[in-house]
């Protein structure tokens, strides 16, 4: 009667044991993203409820990221940009920016939401509009390819990423250091959702549950090629 023995290749075990490492840090890596993501959502959707005027978070901004604030003043609609290579729904666009200066001087750069077609927005005008917005840092930077300053920076302006240095320095303006997602405007000024996730926490939590039975499928099978019938 054959009976089952435990032979196993000592390569096989060490290969085995890679791959399940790898699984199984991916599996945590993708829970540990589900909390960031949750705690993300918590904080935009506490945050983003009422509004606080710009006056009294701009010179804490970074510790108050996706606080809804209002303010007071003008666009400057001769000097709108445009960000590329923006996705929604599948389409690829443009994210709008407009400079707005505030009351108290500030000047800033508020993104009016994602438009299809490279075209300025001539219903914003430039006289004096109360709105309401996210403060956010500007968008992350990827993969660079080339200097901005070999850009070409004629009207209808445009960046491929948004670096507030670059971009004050062109269109000649001191700019401050965040963004504001426009959250709620007037006169032709247009507003969109700013939920700041893409995949939402029980995504990560089902890629984890993924990565976990495939290291658990790993080690059941490197039992079942150990244990031989002789």
């Amino acid at each position: 009667m054959p009976v089952r023995r435990f032979c196993f290749s000592p390569g096989f075990l060490l290969l085995t044991l890679l791959f399940v490492a790898l699984t199984l840090s991916l599996g945590f890596w993708q829970l540990d993203r589900e909390k960031q993501k949750r705690a993300l959502l918590e904080m935009y959707e506490t945050r983003s409820q009422s509004s606080v005027p710009l006056e009294t978070v701009i010179d804490d901004w970074q510790a108050n990221q996706y606080q809804r604030i209002e303010a007071e003043g003008n666009f400057l609609p001769d000097k709108q940009i445009f960000l590329e290579n923006q996705v929604r729904e599948g389409q690829v666009g443009y994210h709008a920016y407009i400079p707005f200066r505030t009351d108290g001087n500030t000047t800033i750069l508020v993104n009016t939401g994602w438009q299809k077609e490279l075209q300025e927005n001539d219903e914003i005008s430039d006289g004096q509009v109360q709105i309401e917005a996210l403060l956010r840092p500007p968008p992350e930077v990827g993969l660079r390819l080339g200097s901005l300053e070999q850009t070409s920076f004629d009207r209808p302006y445009r960046t491929p990423y948004v670096d507030i240095g670059w971009i004050g320095k062109r269109l000649d303006l001191d700019l401050s250091p965040f963004v504001l997602l426009l959250a709620k405007g007037k006169d032709g000024v247009i507003a969109t959702d700013w939920t700041p996730v893409r995949m939402s926490p029980e995504q990560h939590r089902g890629y984890a549950v993924t990565w976990f039975t495939l290291a658990v499928a790993l080690v059941a099978l490197f039992l079942a090629y150990s244990f031989r019938k002789e």
